[in-house]
């Protein structure tokens, strides 16, 4: 996907960890900074973003899940993603309904940009079985290796989340691109 060298420099473009200008996140669901600021982003993200948005990779994306995507320019939980140690994140659904377009979630794409993480540091990427409404068992994990790209389909319960929180030591982060894509609203849809 992105290159070797492209993936480096992507790596490089995350601002400090200690950057003010993350959002942070840090409540029982989840520990963790996120950026989708635009004007934040330096010349290589900036233009990746904008190819995952192009009409040619959307419409690839569409032929493949046979429904047609819509991109969200506000990149709306995209964006720039970063764990720290002890970082996490709970199993979860994404929300559903897109707040300010009105449109479904439909597809999540991750990439992981950390070439120093080693898989025994953790921060796996889990999906759970769901039961019930709620998450049951772990059914399979990723390695967030450097240089991965994970495409998920969010509407079909797909419980996701940290399999094993992050051990690694200071200075090292899970760092991740991530860009969701939509479709049109079915008729009754539970808008969480």
């Amino acid at each position: 996907f992105p290159s070797h060298d492209m993936s480096m420099q992507l790596e490089a473009e995350f601002l400090a960890y200690d950057s003010p200008k993350y959002f942070v996140y840090k409540n029982p669901l989840e520990d963790k900074k996120a950026l989708n600021d635009w004007n934040a982003f330096a010349p290589t993200t900036y233009a990746l973003f904008q190819y995952l948005m192009s009409a040619p990779f959307v419409n690839s994306l569409s032929q493949m899940v046979g429904t047609h995507l819509y991109t969200d320019p506000g990149l709306h939980g995209g964006g720039w993603h970063i764990h720290g140690p002890g970082g996490n994140l709970n199993p979860h659904l994404d929300y559903s309904i897109h707040p300010k377009l009105g449109l479904q979630r439909k597809l999540n794409l991750i990439i992981y940009l950390s070439e120093s993480l080693q898989e025994a540091y953790g921060g796996h990427l889990g999906f759970w079985a769901s039961e019930n409404g709620s998450p049951s068992e772990l059914v399979t994990e990723i390695a967030p290796r450097f240089n991965r790209a994970v495409l998920f389909d969010t509407t079909q319960n797909s419980w996701h989340g940290m399999s094993r929180n992050l051990i690694q030591p200071e200075g090292i982060y899970r760092k991740s691109l991530a860009i969701y894509y939509l479709c049109d609203p079915p008729v009754k849809v539970d808008p969480r």
